[in-house]
């Protein structure tokens, strides 16, 4: 009568331990697959010119000839995540603004910003901004801020 309970506890025994065993193994490929695979992936540009709002929206771009410098603020509307905000002027400039930037900051959703950058006015001059290297917006950079 005993040896029959002592085979009924190590079966019970052995195959805790094959689970047990099973889990641990689970949990190491989970441990070492999860860092490969994203399981929020980045939205494309495609996508995010699309989206309605817009994470950033241009409220005004002008030309300040006292400083001699183009002023464009922009509103932020959601809370999409943007590791840099881009600008490319109708002239062949380029300007980025990322986590990193001393001087200017990406505003936090439901704030606005005003960006200055130092160049020469030419007529016509439009500017495109946009988000994680992603275009979003063409807007018409006006000759003079008064007014």
């Amino acid at each position: 009568m005993s040896q029959i309970n002592k085979k009924g506890l190590s079966e019970v025994i052995a195959i805790t331990i094959i689970i047990l065993l099973g889990i641990i193994a689970v949990s190491a490929v989970y441990v070492a697959v999860y860092p490969i695979i994203d399981l929020s992936p980045e939205i494309s540009c495609a996508e995010l010119s699309l989206t309605f709002p817009q994470p950033i929206e241009a409220k005004k771009a002008c030309y300040n000839t006292a400083t001699s410098q183009a002023e464009l603020t922009i509103f932020r509307q959601t809370d999409h995540e943007i590791k840099t905000i881009n600008f490319l002027f109708s002239t062949g400039e380029k300007f980025y603004c990322g986590e990193d930037c001393s001087n200017v900051r990406i505003p936090e959703e439901g704030e606005t910003q005003t960006y200055y950058f130092s160049l020469p006015y030419s007529s016509g001059m439009k500017l495109t901004y946009g988000i994680n290297e992603c275009p979003l917006n063409n807007i018409e950079v006006m000759p003079s801020c008064n007014g």
